[in-house]
Protein backbone atom coordinates (compact mmCIF):
# COMPACT_ATOMS: atom_id res chain seq x y z
CA UNK A 1 0.00 0.00 0.00
CA UNK A 2 1.42 3.38 -0.97
CA UNK A 3 1.45 6.20 1.56
CA UNK A 4 -1.95 7.85 1.96
CA UNK A 5 -2.14 11.52 2.94
CA UNK A 6 -5.18 11.33 5.20
CA UNK A 7 -4.24 14.70 6.72
CA UNK A 8 -4.68 16.25 3.27
CA UNK A 9 -8.17 14.74 3.05
CA UNK A 10 -9.05 16.02 6.55
CA UNK A 11 -7.95 19.60 5.83
CA UNK A 12 -9.84 19.67 2.54
CA UNK A 13 -12.91 18.27 4.27
CA UNK A 14 -12.98 21.23 6.64
CA UNK A 15 -12.48 23.69 3.79
CA UNK A 16 -15.32 22.11 1.80
CA UNK A 17 -17.64 22.15 4.82
CA UNK A 18 -16.96 25.89 5.15
CA UNK A 19 -18.10 26.37 1.57
CA UNK A 20 -14.66 26.94 0.07
CA UNK A 21 -14.81 24.01 -2.31
CA UNK A 22 -17.21 21.57 -3.93
CA UNK A 23 -18.03 18.10 -2.69
CA UNK A 24 -17.36 16.73 -6.17
CA UNK A 25 -13.79 18.04 -6.03
CA UNK A 26 -13.42 16.62 -2.53
CA UNK A 27 -14.51 13.18 -3.77
CA UNK A 28 -11.92 13.35 -6.55
CA UNK A 29 -9.26 14.08 -3.94
CA UNK A 30 -10.38 11.21 -1.67
CA UNK A 31 -10.37 8.75 -4.56
CA UNK A 32 -6.92 9.86 -5.69
CA UNK A 33 -5.37 9.72 -2.21
CA UNK A 34 -6.56 6.17 -1.45
CA UNK A 35 -5.97 4.57 -4.83
CA UNK A 36 -9.54 4.60 -6.10
CA UNK A 37 -11.23 5.01 -9.47
CA UNK A 38 -13.88 7.50 -8.39
CA UNK A 39 -16.01 8.08 -5.31
CA UNK A 40 -19.63 8.75 -4.41
CA UNK A 41 -21.24 10.47 -1.42
CA UNK A 42 -24.75 9.55 -0.32
CA UNK A 43 -27.04 8.77 2.57
CA UNK A 44 -27.71 5.11 3.26
CA UNK A 45 -31.41 6.00 3.21
CA UNK A 46 -32.33 4.35 -0.12
CA UNK A 47 -34.70 7.19 -0.96
CA UNK A 48 -31.66 9.33 -1.76
CA UNK A 49 -31.40 7.96 -5.29
CA UNK A 50 -28.96 10.56 -6.59
CA UNK A 51 -25.54 10.46 -4.95
CA UNK A 52 -22.99 13.18 -5.47
CA UNK A 53 -20.05 11.71 -7.35
CA UNK A 54 -16.61 12.62 -8.59
CA UNK A 55 -16.72 13.64 -12.28
CA UNK A 56 -15.16 10.36 -13.43
CA UNK A 57 -18.26 8.51 -12.17
CA UNK A 58 -20.86 10.70 -13.89
CA UNK A 59 -21.58 8.07 -16.55
CA UNK A 60 -21.70 5.22 -14.03
CA UNK A 61 -24.10 7.19 -11.82
CA UNK A 62 -26.34 7.99 -14.80
CA UNK A 63 -26.51 4.31 -15.77
CA UNK A 64 -27.14 3.37 -12.14
CA UNK A 65 -30.24 5.56 -12.08
CA UNK A 66 -31.45 4.85 -15.61
CA UNK A 67 -31.18 1.10 -15.12
CA UNK A 68 -32.79 1.32 -11.67
CA UNK A 69 -29.82 -0.58 -10.27
CA UNK A 70 -30.52 0.95 -6.86
CA UNK A 71 -33.31 -1.62 -6.62
CA UNK A 72 -30.74 -4.41 -7.10
CA UNK A 73 -27.72 -2.89 -5.39
CA UNK A 74 -26.43 -5.71 -3.19
CA UNK A 75 -23.98 -3.42 -1.44
CA UNK A 76 -26.70 -2.03 0.79
CA UNK A 77 -26.50 -5.36 2.64
CA UNK A 78 -23.17 -4.18 4.06
CA UNK A 79 -24.62 -1.10 5.77
CA UNK A 80 -24.99 -2.80 9.20
CA UNK A 81 -21.30 -3.78 9.04
CA UNK A 82 -20.32 -0.22 8.13
CA UNK A 83 -22.42 1.17 10.98
CA UNK A 84 -20.67 -1.18 13.39
CA UNK A 85 -17.11 -1.23 12.05
CA UNK A 86 -16.86 2.11 10.21
CA UNK A 87 -16.02 0.50 6.85
CA UNK A 88 -17.58 -2.07 4.54
CA UNK A 89 -16.19 -3.81 1.46
CA UNK A 90 -17.36 -6.31 -1.14
CA UNK A 91 -16.35 -9.27 1.04
CA UNK A 92 -18.69 -8.10 3.81
CA UNK A 93 -21.54 -8.81 1.40
CA UNK A 94 -20.63 -11.94 -0.55
CA UNK A 95 -17.86 -14.26 -1.61
CA UNK A 96 -15.89 -13.87 -4.82
CA UNK A 97 -17.73 -16.86 -6.28
CA UNK A 98 -21.06 -15.15 -5.58
CA UNK A 99 -19.75 -12.00 -7.28
CA UNK A 100 -19.05 -14.04 -10.42
CA UNK A 101 -22.73 -15.04 -10.51
CA UNK A 102 -24.08 -11.59 -9.65
CA UNK A 103 -25.82 -9.54 -12.35
CA UNK A 104 -24.92 -6.40 -10.43
CA UNK A 105 -21.20 -7.11 -10.63
CA UNK A 106 -21.04 -8.81 -14.02
CA UNK A 107 -23.61 -6.83 -16.05
CA UNK A 108 -23.39 -3.43 -14.43
CA UNK A 109 -20.03 -2.82 -12.73
CA UNK A 110 -17.82 -4.79 -15.13
CA UNK A 111 -19.34 -2.99 -18.13
CA UNK A 112 -17.84 0.21 -16.67
CA UNK A 113 -14.53 -1.43 -15.68
CA UNK A 114 -15.44 -1.26 -11.99
CA UNK A 115 -15.66 -4.03 -9.43
CA UNK A 116 -14.28 -3.33 -5.97
CA UNK A 117 -15.36 -0.76 -3.42
CA UNK A 118 -14.98 0.38 0.17
CA UNK A 119 -17.70 2.33 1.94
CA UNK A 120 -16.52 4.70 4.69
CA UNK A 121 -19.32 5.53 7.10
CA UNK A 122 -19.96 8.71 9.08
CA UNK A 123 -22.85 10.48 10.80
CA UNK A 124 -24.66 13.52 9.46
CA UNK A 125 -27.78 14.97 11.08
CA UNK A 126 -28.29 11.66 12.87
CA UNK A 127 -28.24 9.67 9.62
CA UNK A 128 -25.59 7.26 8.41
CA UNK A 129 -23.84 8.49 5.27
CA UNK A 130 -21.02 6.97 3.29
CA UNK A 131 -18.26 7.83 0.88
CA UNK A 132 -18.19 4.86 -1.47
CA UNK A 133 -14.76 4.57 -3.09
CA UNK A 134 -14.70 2.56 -6.31
CA UNK A 135 -11.87 0.55 -7.81
CA UNK A 136 -11.37 -1.02 -11.22
CA UNK A 137 -11.11 -4.75 -11.77
CA UNK A 138 -7.31 -4.54 -12.08
CA UNK A 139 -6.82 -2.39 -8.97
CA UNK A 140 -8.09 -5.15 -6.73
CA UNK A 141 -9.96 -5.06 -3.42
CA UNK A 142 -9.23 -2.93 -0.35
CA UNK A 143 -7.06 -5.10 1.90
CA UNK A 144 -7.27 -5.18 5.71
CA UNK A 145 -4.48 -2.62 6.21
CA UNK A 146 -6.23 -0.20 3.84
CA UNK A 147 -9.55 -0.71 5.59
CA UNK A 148 -7.95 0.17 8.93
CA UNK A 149 -6.64 3.38 7.39
CA UNK A 150 -10.07 4.24 5.99
CA UNK A 151 -11.63 3.85 9.44
CA UNK A 152 -9.56 6.84 10.52
CA UNK A 153 -11.73 9.04 8.26
CA UNK A 154 -14.87 8.44 10.38
CA UNK A 155 -14.14 11.31 12.77
CA UNK A 156 -13.04 14.00 10.26
CA UNK A 157 -15.98 13.11 8.00
CA UNK A 158 -18.46 13.32 10.89
CA UNK A 159 -16.94 16.62 12.08
CA UNK A 160 -17.11 18.09 8.56
CA UNK A 161 -20.73 16.97 8.17
CA UNK A 162 -21.63 18.54 11.52
CA UNK A 163 -19.97 21.83 10.56
CA UNK A 164 -21.66 21.78 7.17
CA UNK A 165 -25.05 21.09 8.76
CA UNK A 166 -24.70 23.94 11.28
CA UNK A 167 -23.70 26.41 8.58
CA UNK A 168 -26.53 25.14 6.41
CA UNK A 169 -29.00 25.66 9.26
CA UNK A 170 -27.85 29.28 9.55
CA UNK A 171 -28.25 29.77 5.81
CA UNK A 172 -31.72 28.25 5.88
CA UNK A 173 -32.78 30.59 8.69
CA UNK A 174 -31.36 33.60 6.87
CA UNK A 175 -33.14 32.56 3.65
CA UNK A 176 -36.58 32.45 5.24
CA UNK A 177 -35.92 35.62 7.26
CA UNK A 178 -34.82 37.49 4.14
CA UNK A 179 -38.02 36.45 2.39
CA UNK A 180 -39.92 37.91 5.35
CA UNK A 181 -38.51 41.35 4.47
CA UNK A 182 -40.12 41.16 1.03
CA UNK A 183 -43.36 39.68 2.42
CA UNK A 184 -42.90 36.20 0.94
CA UNK A 185 -44.20 33.38 3.12
CA UNK A 186 -41.51 30.69 3.09
CA UNK A 187 -40.86 27.29 4.65
CA UNK A 188 -37.77 25.12 4.25
CA UNK A 189 -38.47 21.43 4.76
CA UNK A 190 -36.92 18.07 4.01
CA UNK A 191 -38.25 15.58 1.49
CA UNK A 192 -40.70 14.19 4.07
CA UNK A 193 -42.21 17.61 4.78
CA UNK A 194 -40.44 18.06 8.14
CA UNK A 195 -40.00 21.79 8.79
CA UNK A 196 -36.46 23.15 9.16
CA UNK A 197 -37.41 26.82 9.16
CA UNK A 198 -40.52 28.93 8.66
CA UNK A 199 -40.79 32.71 8.60
CA UNK A 200 -43.48 34.87 10.20
CA UNK A 201 -45.44 35.33 6.99
CA UNK A 202 -45.69 31.55 6.59
CA UNK A 203 -46.89 31.08 10.16
CA UNK A 204 -49.62 33.67 9.56
CA UNK A 205 -50.95 31.41 6.82
CA UNK A 206 -50.53 27.92 8.32
CA UNK A 207 -49.98 28.54 12.04
CA UNK A 208 -46.96 28.26 14.33
CA UNK A 209 -44.51 25.47 13.46
CA UNK A 210 -41.66 23.92 15.42
CA UNK A 211 -38.46 22.54 13.92
CA UNK A 212 -38.89 18.93 12.88
CA UNK A 213 -42.69 19.14 12.79
CA UNK A 214 -44.17 17.71 9.60
CA UNK A 215 -46.26 20.04 7.48
CA UNK A 216 -49.56 18.20 7.02
CA UNK A 217 -52.99 18.92 5.61
CA UNK A 218 -56.23 17.50 7.01
CA UNK A 219 -57.95 18.11 3.69
CA UNK A 220 -57.42 14.79 1.86
CA UNK A 221 -56.96 16.21 -1.64
CA UNK A 222 -54.58 18.88 -0.34
CA UNK A 223 -52.51 16.23 1.45
CA UNK A 224 -52.25 14.14 -1.72
CA UNK A 225 -51.24 17.17 -3.81
CA UNK A 226 -48.60 18.19 -1.27
CA UNK A 227 -47.04 14.72 -1.13
CA UNK A 228 -46.94 14.62 -4.93
CA UNK A 229 -45.18 18.01 -4.96
CA UNK A 230 -42.55 16.76 -2.49
CA UNK A 231 -42.00 13.61 -4.54
CA UNK A 232 -41.53 15.68 -7.70
CA UNK A 233 -39.09 17.96 -5.89
CA UNK A 234 -37.07 14.99 -4.62
CA UNK A 235 -36.72 13.63 -8.15
CA UNK A 236 -35.12 16.92 -9.24
CA UNK A 237 -33.18 17.82 -6.13
CA UNK A 238 -29.69 17.62 -7.63
CA UNK A 239 -30.28 20.87 -9.54
CA UNK A 240 -31.61 24.08 -7.95
CA UNK A 241 -34.83 24.54 -9.88
CA UNK A 242 -38.23 26.13 -9.46
CA UNK A 243 -40.98 23.62 -10.06
CA UNK A 244 -42.83 24.32 -13.29
CA UNK A 245 -46.18 24.02 -11.56
CA UNK A 246 -47.73 25.08 -8.30
CA UNK A 247 -50.47 23.46 -6.27
CA UNK A 248 -53.47 24.94 -4.51
CA UNK A 249 -54.26 23.50 -1.08
CA UNK A 250 -56.59 24.22 1.80
CA UNK A 251 -54.68 24.79 5.04
CA UNK A 252 -55.79 23.43 8.40
CA UNK A 253 -57.01 26.96 9.12
CA UNK A 254 -59.33 26.76 6.14
CA UNK A 255 -57.27 29.13 4.02
CA UNK A 256 -56.76 28.38 0.36
CA UNK A 257 -53.05 28.63 -0.48
CA UNK A 258 -50.86 28.38 -3.54
CA UNK A 259 -47.64 26.44 -2.87
CA UNK A 260 -44.59 26.42 -5.14
CA UNK A 261 -41.44 24.37 -4.47
CA UNK A 262 -37.84 25.41 -5.06
CA UNK A 263 -35.22 22.65 -4.85
CA UNK A 264 -32.15 23.88 -3.03
CA UNK A 265 -28.63 23.15 -4.28
CA UNK A 266 -27.46 19.98 -2.54
CA UNK A 267 -23.86 20.41 -3.67
CA UNK A 268 -23.52 23.29 -1.22
CA UNK A 269 -24.04 23.63 2.51
CA UNK A 270 -27.55 22.21 2.37
CA UNK A 271 -26.10 18.75 1.74
CA UNK A 272 -26.34 17.56 5.36
CA UNK A 273 -29.11 19.81 6.69
CA UNK A 274 -32.00 17.80 5.22
CA UNK A 275 -33.44 21.16 4.17
CA UNK A 276 -33.62 20.41 0.48
CA UNK A 277 -36.94 22.05 -0.44
CA UNK A 278 -38.01 25.68 -0.14
CA UNK A 279 -41.78 26.15 -0.18
CA UNK A 280 -43.14 29.54 -1.24
CA UNK A 281 -46.71 30.15 -0.10
CA UNK A 282 -49.27 32.81 -0.86
CA UNK A 283 -53.04 33.13 -0.53
CA UNK A 284 -54.74 31.64 -3.56
CA UNK A 285 -56.43 34.18 -5.80
CA UNK A 286 -60.19 33.78 -6.14
CA UNK A 287 -62.39 35.16 -8.87
CA UNK A 288 -64.87 37.76 -7.63
CA UNK A 289 -67.86 35.52 -8.20
CA UNK A 290 -66.11 32.68 -6.33
CA UNK A 291 -65.57 34.96 -3.33
CA UNK A 292 -69.30 35.74 -3.29
CA UNK A 293 -70.28 32.10 -3.64
CA UNK A 294 -67.92 31.02 -0.85
CA UNK A 295 -68.85 33.90 1.48
CA UNK A 296 -72.62 33.81 1.09
CA UNK A 297 -73.46 30.49 -0.48
CA UNK A 298 -74.77 32.17 -3.63
CA UNK A 299 -75.65 30.16 -6.70
CA UNK A 300 -73.72 31.02 -9.87
CA UNK A 301 -76.70 33.08 -11.10
CA UNK A 302 -77.00 34.95 -7.80
CA UNK A 303 -73.26 35.67 -7.82
CA UNK A 304 -73.47 37.01 -11.38
CA UNK A 305 -76.35 39.35 -10.48
CA UNK A 306 -74.58 40.43 -7.27
CA UNK A 307 -71.50 41.40 -9.29
CA UNK A 308 -73.67 43.54 -11.56
CA UNK A 309 -75.06 45.29 -8.48
CA UNK A 310 -71.50 45.96 -7.31
CA UNK A 311 -70.74 47.49 -10.71
CA UNK A 312 -73.61 49.95 -10.20
CA UNK A 313 -76.19 48.37 -12.53
CA UNK A 314 -79.88 49.06 -11.91
CA UNK A 315 -82.54 46.35 -11.88
CA UNK A 316 -83.65 47.44 -15.36
CA UNK A 317 -80.08 47.22 -16.70
CA UNK A 318 -79.65 43.78 -15.14
CA UNK A 319 -82.81 42.47 -16.81
CA UNK A 320 -81.55 43.66 -20.19
CA UNK A 321 -78.06 42.28 -19.72
CA UNK A 322 -79.27 38.93 -18.35
CA UNK A 323 -82.22 38.76 -20.80
CA UNK A 324 -84.67 37.86 -18.02
CA UNK A 325 -87.80 39.46 -16.61
CA UNK A 326 -87.88 42.02 -13.81
CA UNK A 327 -89.74 39.57 -11.58
CA UNK A 328 -87.00 36.97 -12.07
CA UNK A 329 -84.31 39.47 -11.09
CA UNK A 330 -86.31 40.49 -8.01
CA UNK A 331 -86.58 36.84 -6.93
CA UNK A 332 -82.79 36.53 -7.12
CA UNK A 333 -82.32 39.84 -5.29
CA UNK A 334 -84.55 38.63 -2.46
CA UNK A 335 -82.38 35.52 -2.13
CA UNK A 336 -79.18 37.60 -2.29
CA UNK A 337 -80.36 39.90 0.51
CA UNK A 338 -81.49 36.95 2.61
CA UNK A 339 -78.23 35.02 2.29
CA UNK A 340 -76.08 38.11 2.92
CA UNK A 341 -78.32 39.35 5.76
CA UNK A 342 -78.74 42.74 4.08
CA UNK A 343 -81.87 44.83 3.53
CA UNK A 344 -81.27 46.71 0.28
CA UNK A 345 -79.03 47.06 -2.75
CA UNK A 346 -77.06 49.84 -1.06
CA UNK A 347 -76.64 47.79 2.11
CA UNK A 348 -75.44 44.76 0.15
CA UNK A 349 -73.00 46.79 -1.98
CA UNK A 350 -71.45 48.37 1.13
CA UNK A 351 -71.01 45.00 2.84
CA UNK A 352 -69.71 43.10 -0.20
CA UNK A 353 -67.23 45.85 -1.03
CA UNK A 354 -65.60 45.29 2.37
CA UNK A 355 -65.44 41.57 1.61
CA UNK A 356 -63.42 42.20 -1.55
CA UNK A 357 -61.11 44.55 0.31
CA UNK A 358 -60.22 41.78 2.82
CA UNK A 359 -59.64 38.90 0.38
CA UNK A 360 -57.31 38.56 -2.62
CA UNK A 361 -59.14 38.28 -5.89
CA UNK A 362 -58.63 38.29 -9.62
Amino acid sequence: MTSWRLDNIASNLQSTALGNGSWRDLLTLVSSEVGGAGALLFSTDVRHLRPICSPDLDELTHLYEAGRWHERDLRYKGVPTMAREGVMTDFDIMSQDQMRRSDYYQDFLHAQNRHWFAGVGFLASGDLWTISIQRSIAQGPFVTEEQDKLKMLWRPLTDAATLSRLLGDVKIESTTEALDFVSHAAIVCDENGAVLSANQDAEKLVGAMTRGQRLTFKHAQSAALFHALLDSACERKIEPIVMDRSITVISNRGKRLTVRAVCLDLDARFLFTKGSILLLLKPALFSRDEILRRAYGFTSTEAAIALLLLEGRSVHQITEERRVSVSTVRVHLKSIFSKSDTRSQAHFVAQASQLFASQPSV
